[in-house]
């Protein structure tokens, strides 16, 4: 159980870095739109590339940070039925709902490594004003579908044991 344990700690110190990398992509994102918008209205002459750059900001943040919000269960659910389940029913429905999610997460996660793949032996680049390989961004799709298929095991897990000691505090995957 202590490797277990391990393991976990370096999952969420990954966790930890996407999301910092995220907030620093995001501050970034914030500043060139910022200055574009000042350089258009006082020089008339906004940044070109700001718009694909919070673009591609935007979609890179959201995947970064797509397990990390997982594991603090921040995503919406709707939960008007399973509240008025007891622990164990509750329990049930966590397991089989993101035993479910892991294996749609797997796949999806396959079929875009597969596409990343494909755009990196055949050199496609996105037809913008900064032209940039395309498999940049998406594998940032992978690695967030990656880590959200990983984090979605630990929960499951914690519902397990949720259903089977009635533990609480395992919800989550903790």
């Amino acid at each position: 159980m202590i490797f277990m344990n391990k393991i976990g700690a370096c999952f969420d110190a990954v966790l930890k870095i996407m999301r910092v990398a995220a907030g620093v992509i995001l501050i970034g994102t914030m500043l060139i739109i910022g200055i574009s918008v000042v350089t258009r209205y006082f020089f008339n002459r906004p940044i070109g590339f700001a718009q694909e750059f919070s673009e591609y900001g935007l979609v890179i943040i959201t995947f970064l940070t797509i397990a990390w919000v997982l594991k603090e269960e921040g995503h919406v659910s709707m939960d008007l039925l399973t509240n008025h389940l007891k622990p164990k029913a509750k329990a049930m429905t966590g397991i089989i709902t993101s035993a479910v999610c892991v294996v749609v997460g797997f796949v999806i996660f396959y079929k875009s490594a597969e596409v990343v793949r494909m755009e990196f032996e055949l050199g496609y680049v996105t037809y913008t004003q900064l032209a940039p390989p395309k498999f940049i961004f998406t594998s940032f799709i992978v690695l967030g579908l990656f880590t959200l298929s990983l984090q979605l095991i630990r929960r499951t897990y914690g519902f397990i044991k949720q259903f089977i000691y009635g533990d609480k505090e395992s919800e989550g995957g903790e």
